[in-house]
């Protein structure tokens, strides 16, 4: 018992001596008390704060949508979309993009729409790409904008195709531009339907085609309009007709004027009209060619009917061959003049009829030299009825060949006054008949 005191003695005197004399004894501060964790899904208040509240960023910003998953890109809304960075919407892999819900995109901001990728562009949903605002959509780059789905470009609304920029527009594939519809390819600016590029623009449905105002068919370059092919303009207005200009009409391939309806040929301007190359002209219809206006004949020039065949010639309206102006009648192929009806020649005026040559009137037929009226005739020089084919001059009228002054009657060949009907002698007045030498009335009489 004595041990256990002595130990306890010099326990308590060594734990004494260690302490020093002069120590200060710290009380030790309040422990700090643990933040509770917040339960999943709980929504924090965005409202009711005290003014001048700051609510601070989160380390980092937002989380990378690199590895989203499905079910979040699916039920994701247009704000949240809304709110991440380019540089977020840029990681998105392709198929993400292609599996964000289509509503979503409604919340797509221009620069997150520049920051879209080509790869990413091809897997944009119609329904996805169709949601985007006119602002997004008309920010999305050229080469990323030629790489989105034609189905889905098919989708695009009037307004926003009315936003496209040319710079879009000029990257647009031949599949893009046959997907647009009618509505679609009318919405475009002739700003951007000017530059699509002609390999692209050569892809347009002639309904689509048929769509484009007069003043963007206007606004065409002549390679867009130099690609295009005769079926393209099966459907071909009349007004946008009047909108092609003098230097457009001489790039378009000969053979679309053959594919032109009527209508559409009959409303191309006057200027535009007299720049059509031959081989233009000869490729029109004959009902094209019937349908012709006035203004257009005048407007046509010498050089322009040279490859007009008998039938393009017979199938002019009579006002229009009158309408011809001399010089332009004169240049008319004298094989082609075998064409011409009984009432385009009595349509003409003296001073048309003066302007063919020899050999043009060789070739009239008797049935268009039937037409011919007695005022008409007087308008022939000798030449001119030296030239009449003996069989054509048996269908002057017996009025018309009174009508022949007797010095110019008496230099008929003979074979011409051989061919004379016993009708038209019987028409030939006395001062004709005087004029004629002996041989001459012997012919008559055969």
């Amino acid at each position: 018992m004595r041990k256990a005191a002595l130990a306890a003695l010099v326990t308590g005197s060594i734990l004494f001596a260690s302490v020093p004399a002069n120590a200060i004894d710290i009380p030790s501060g309040p422990s700090v008390p643990s933040i509770p964790s917040i339960p999943t899904g709980t929504t924090l208040p965005t409202t009711g704060l005290p003014t001048g509240t700051t609510i601070p960023a989160l380390p980092g910003g937002l989380p990378s949508l690199a590895g989203i998953s499905s079910s979040t890109l699916t039920g994701m809304t247009p704000s949240q979309l809304g709110a991440y960075t380019p540089a977020q919407i840029g990681s998105l892999t392709p198929g993400s993009i292609a599996t964000m819900a289509p509503s979503s995109f409604a919340g797509f901001t221009p620069d997150q729409a520049k920051s879209l990728t080509p790869a990413q562009a091809a897997s944009i949903t119609p329904d996805s790409l169709a949601n985007m605002p006119s602002a997004a959509l008309a920010s999305i780059d050229t080469a990323t904008f030629a790489k989105l789905d034609p189905t889905a470009i098919a989708k695009l609304d009037a307004s926003d195709l009315k936003a496209l920029l040319p710079a879009q527009t000029s990257g647009l594939t031949g599949n893009q531009v046959a997907a647009l519809d009618p509505t679609g390819m009318a919405s475009l600016s002739n700003e951007a339907l000017k530059v699509i590029s002609p390999n692209a623009f050569k892809d347009i449905t002639p309904t689509s085609f048929a769509a484009i105002t007069p003043a963007g068919i206007a606004s065409l370059s002549e390679q867009q309009l130099a690609i295009l092919a005769p079926a393209n303009f099966a459907n071909f207005k009349p007004a946008q007709a009047a909108g092609i200009t003098p230097t457009q009409v001489v790039a378009i391939k000969s053979e679309v004027f053959g594919a032109l309806k009527s209508d559409a040929a009959a409303a191309i301007t006057p200027a535009s009209f007299a720049s059509l190359l031959p081989a233009q002209l000869a490729s029109f219809t004959p009902e094209s060619m019937r349908a012709l206006t006035i203004d257009q004949a005048k407007a046509l020039q010498a050089g322009q009917v040279g490859s007009l065949d008998a039938t393009d010639i017979g199938a002019l309206q009579a006002n229009f061959v009158k309408s011809l102006t001399p010089a332009t009648l004169a240049a008319i192929d004298p094989t082609s003049i075998q064409g011409m009806l009984p009432d385009q020649i009595k349509a003409l005026v003296p001073a048309s009829l003066k302007s063919m040559t020899a050999t043009q009137v060789a070739n009239l037929t008797p049935a268009a030299i039937s037409g011919l009226a007695a005022t008409q005739v007087k308008s022939f020089n000798v030449s001119q009825l030296q030239s009449i084919a003996p069989d054509a001059i048996t269908g002057m009228a017996g009025k018309a060949l009174a009508a022949v002054p007797a010095a110019s009657l008496k230099k008929l060949s003979s074979d011409q006054l051989d061919a004379l009907t016993k009708l038209q002698v019987k028409s030939l007045t006395k001062a004709q008949l005087a004029s004629l030498t002996a041989v001459q009335k012997k012919l008559l009489n055969n």
